[in-house]
């Protein structure tokens, strides 16, 4: 897990922090937590999500699947 502090830090993540209130960063914090577990384990590029002011993170679009290299091989 990403500890709460390298979050707050991270310029993609500040903005989430400063949108949730404070009361609720643990919750905010184990959310993206678990997103980015997920998105390391997932199929796809990129994701697009937001956050409610309790802290919960949804997702709102995903990206294209990862393309498979086994497809360019030649046979």
């Amino acid at each position: 897990m990403v500890p709460i502090r390298q979050l707050r830090q991270h310029p993609h993540f500040a903005p989430l922090f400063a949108h949730v209130h404070a009361l609720f960063w643990p919750i905010l914090w184990w959310s993206l937590n678990r997103l980015l577990t997920w998105l390391r384990a997932s199929d796809y590029d990129g994701v697009l999500f937001g956050t409610t002011r309790w802290g919960f993170v949804y997702i709102a679009y995903l990206g294209d699947k990862k393309a498979d290299p086994s497809v360019y091989r030649g046979h």
